[in-house]
C-alpha cells in the first residue's frame, strides 16, 4: 500500500472528507492565524487558486471567504490561474515532502507530521498542522448569496489579464458569523464501510502490533 493510498483512506474516511466545508474551515483557520501574527492595518489577503470547483471553486468558500472578510474588515482577493499555468510556490514544498517520503515506513497517519516537519531544514522546519474530525466546520447555515457561475470565472480571468476591472457582486445576503461561533460539522468520527474496515484489517499481518489498535478502532458500519 502507497503511502497516498493509506493517507486517502484512513484521513479522509475516518476524519473527514474532502469537500468544500472542509476547505473552506483550512482556509478560515489559515487566515486567523495570519491575522494574529501581522497586527498591521490594513491588511489585503490574496490567495492564488487552481480552478479545481470542490476545493477552490465554490459558494461554500466563496461565502466563507466572504464573512471571514467582512468580520475582519479586511479584503481577501482570490485569483484563479490559468488552465496549464497553475504551477506556484506550494509545488515546491509538495516536492520536497515527495522526496522525503521515498522509502519512508508510513504505519499510521500521525507518522506524517515527522516525515512533513524534517522535509526542509532552512529557514525553519515546515509548520504542520494535524486535524482530524473537531477541526472542521459547518457553512451549511450561512444565508449564502448567489454565486458567480463557471462563466463568470472565465470571464474575471479574462478581465485580470487584460487589466480591466472585475465584475462586482451589487450585493450580498451573507450573514457574518465568526470562525469560533460556527457549530462543528462533525460531532463524531465519520464511519467508514464495514468492508473497507474489514480490508483493512488485513495490514495488521505486515505491520508492528505497537500499531495495531489504530486500524482496530477505526469507526465503521
Amino acid at each position: 500500500m502507497t503511502n497516498s493510498t493509506l493517507d486517502a483512506i484512513l484521513l479522509k474516511r475516518s476524519e473527514g472528507g474532502l469537500n468544500s466545508e472542509e476547505f473552506a474551515t483550512i482556509w478560515m483557520d489559515f487566515i486567523e492565524v495570519v491575522l494574529e501574527e501581522d497586527s498591521t492595518e490594513p491588511m489585503k489577503v490574496i490567495f492564488y487558486s487552481d480552478g479545481c470547483t470542490y476545493q477552490n471553486r465554490n459558494a461554500v468558500l466563496a461565502n466563507a471567504l466572504l464573512t471571514t472578510a467582512m468580520n475582519k474588515n479586511i479584503v481577501i482577493e482570490q485569483k484563479f490561474l490559468e488552465v496549464g499555468h497553475t504551477q506556484m510556490e506550494a509545488d515546491s514544498m509538495h516536492s520536497t515532502i515527495e522526496r522525503t517520503l521515498k522509502n519512508k515506513d508510513v504505519h499510521v497517519p500521525a507518522e506524517y507530521i515527522s516525515i512533513c516537519r524534517s522535509a526542509r531544514k532552512k529557514p525553519r522546519p515546515y509548520e504542520v498542522k494535524y486535524l482530524n474530525y473537531k477541526f472542521f466546520k459547518k457553512f451549511s447555515e450561512f444565508n449564502f448569496s448567489k454565486p458567480f457561475g463557471l462563466a463568470d470565472l472565465k470571464e474575471m480571468l479574462r478581465f485580470r489579464y487584460s487589466g480591466s476591472s472585475l465584475p462586482q457582486r451589487k450585493s450580498s445576503s451573507v450573514t457574518p458569523v465568526s470562525f469560533t461561533g460556527l457549530q462543528n460539522l462533525y460531532s463524531d468520527r465519520p464511519k467508514i464501510c464495514a468492508k473497507k474496515f474489514e480490508d483493512l484489517q488485513y495490514l495488521k499481518n505486515t505491520l508492528p502490533k505497537d500499531y495495531h489498535s489504530y486500524y482496530v478502532s477505526l469507526p465503521h458500519d
